[in-house]
């Protein structure tokens, strides 16, 4: 018997309606966008410690997710100083503004999405 076949489970969904999922060795095997999708979602939520192995176990093969993972870890630096700079003068004045023309825009655009 294959091993996809092993691992399936059934599930409930909100409808009623019964769905097939792979079980947790699906991150066993993640492809280059399976893994971005991941490193991503890994600065939002805390990822399953199956996930974090197959993450890690993709990673440590793959160059291109290496590089990338190094890129959202510079860009994370980046925002964080940046944060830090434009925000911790003591001055409200200081901390960067929206032009009228911009807020118009917003207002126009909020208004819109009511009707």
């Amino acid at each position: 018997m294959p091993i996809h076949q092993l691992v399936r489970r059934r599930r409930k969904t909100n409808n009623g309606q019964k769905e097939v999922k792979l079980g947790d060795l699906k991150f066993l095997s993640l492809n280059c966008r399976q893994a971005s999708r991941l490193l991503s979602e890994a600065e939002d939520r805390n990822l399953s410690s199956m996930e974090r192995f197959g993450l890690k176990l993709h990673v440590a093969t793959c160059k291109s997710c290496r590089k990338f993972r190094e890129q959202l870890v510079i860009m994370r630096q980046s925002l964080k100083t940046l944060d830090t700079q434009l925000y911790s003068s003591s001055d409200p004045q200081s901390a960067p503004q929206l032009s009228d023309d911009a807020r118009e825009r917003i207002r126009q655009k909020l208004a819109s999405e009511k009707d």
